[in-house]
C-alpha cells in the first residue's frame, strides 16, 4: 500500500514538473506587444506604413532597437485603429489625420523572439495619436491639502485648508 502511495506521489510529481516547465517555454515565445513611441516624419495618408522617429517606448521594444536606427518603418492595415487622443479623450480617426510632427504610439502583437524588421512588417494593431504637442495643461492645476468640516450640502463644502 505504502509503495503504490509512493508510485502515485511520483507520477503526480512528474506531471506536475511537465505541465511547469512546458509552462515557461511557452512563456518566451508567446505574442507580446511592442510599443514605439515617437514622432511621425510624414503625413500618413493612405499608405500602408507610417514612418516614425522612435523616441520611446516599452522595454521590449527598446530591446529590439538596440543598435538600429530610431526611424522605423510599421506597417498598417484595414485592422488598424487608429485613435486621436484630445483633452483625455480618444476619439476613433482614419489614418489620414495623422500628420508629420504628431507625437505618435504604435502598437504591434508579434511573437516576442521576432526581430525588429519582422513587427515593422507586422499590421499595427493600434496607433495613437498624440497631437503635436502632447502633455500640456492648459490651465494650472491646484491641490489643497486640508480636512471638511462638515458634510457636503446646496452644492458647497468648507474645508479647512492645511497645505496647498
Amino acid at each position: 500500500m505504502r509503495r503504490r502511495l509512493m508510485y502515485v506521489v511520483l507520477a503526480a510529481f512528474v506531471l506536475l514538473a511537465a505541465g511547469a516547465s512546458s509552462t515557461f517555454a511557452a512563456r518566451g515565445s508567446g505574442v507580446q506587444t511592442f510599443i514605439f513611441n515617437g514622432r511621425l516624419l510624414t503625413d500618413a495618408g493612405s499608405s500602408s506604413s507610417l514612418y516614425v522617429d522612435v523616441n520611446g517606448g516599452n522595454r521590449l521594444a527598446l530591446k529590439k532597437l538596440v543598435g538600429q536606427s530610431d526611424n522605423q518603418y510599421f506597417a498598417v492595415a484595414s485592422s488598424t485603429q487608429f485613435l486621436r487622443w484630445s483633452h483625455g479623450v480618444p476619439t476613433v480617426v482614419a489614418e489620414s489625420n495623422l500628420v508629420a510632427g504628431d507625437a505618435v504610439s504604435v502598437h504591434v502583437r508579434a511573437a516576442r523572439d521576432a526581430s525588429l524588421a519582422q513587427i515593422g512588417a507586422t499590421a499595427a494593431a493600434r496607433v495613437a495619436d498624440r497631437g503635436p504637442t502632447p502633455g500640456h495643461a492648459g490651465r494650472p492645476l491646484w491641490l489643497f491639502v486640508g480636512s471638511l468640516n462638515a458634510p457636503a450640502a446646496n452644492g458647497k463644502l468648507t474645508i479647512h485648508v492645511q497645505s496647498g
